[in-house]
């Protein structure tokens, strides 16, 4: 019994919790940084959310986020298949809500065409 109450106070302790939420709070900061400063400056610094960005410019209907998506979702399955199931909860809840929180963030702010007026 004591076995157990060690393993939950470990998996659900406050180490645990703040780790999560640290979690979330770095992927709403990425998204936000995203939405408010680099795509109204338009600048493109790499990776997988500029690669949004830029398509996200081509084709404006389609939201930044949601191309972001389309790349991390075979990304996650490449990275489970090669690392295992170990591949890492935290990564995988990143990937997810980063670009959610992106298009959550841009359905939020007014399309405005001059960035200094946001």
């Amino acid at each position: 019994m004591k076995f157990l109450k060690n393993i939950r106070k470990e998996l659900f302790g406050e180490k645990w919790w703040r780790s999560w939420l640290m979690t979330i709070a770095g992927t709403f900061l990425v998204a936000a940084s995203f939405v408010y400063f680099m795509r109204p400056y338009e600048i493109v610094s790499g990776g997988i959310g500029s690669l949004g960005m830029m398509l996200n410019h081509i084709l404006p209907s389609i939201e930044m986020g949601t191309f972001s998506w389309m790349f991390d979702i075979p990304l996650m399955i490449i990275g489970i298949r090669v690392f295992g199931g170990m591949f890492g909860a935290r990564t995988v809840v990143a990937a997810f809500l980063s670009p959610a929180f992106m298009n959550l963030l841009s359905y939020l702010t007014p399309n405005v065409k001059d960035p200094s007026l946001m």
